[in-house]
């Protein structure tokens, strides 16, 4: 009895963990971006707008991936974010 709430268990976790993990992985890659390019935005053109900061917040990863880019050669939190616009 044991033998099998032990493995039912463990079904149960490589289950969660399998859907889980993937998942909870991304999220923290998207995180952990936002937050960089916020840092980095800051340090170049100085405070940034709640707008601005809202638009970023809520960007996909791809997104973010071109602004990162773009934070080397524009002039303007307007004109990075205008770099690859996904509105």
């Amino acid at each position: 009895m044991a033998a099998k709430i032990g493995g039912v268990y463990a079904e149960g976790l490589a289950k969660g963990l399998s859907k889980g993990l993937p998942k909870g992985l991304a999220k923290g890659v998207k995180q952990g971006k936002t937050e960089f390019l916020l840092r980095l935005a800051a340090l170049r053109f100085g405070a940034i707008s709640a707008a601005a900061r809202k638009r970023i917040e809520s960007a996909a990863p791809a997104q973010l991936d071109v602004w990162m880019e773009a934070l080397l050669s524009v002039q303007s939190i307007d004109e990075m974010l205008e770099a690859g616009a996904t509105r």
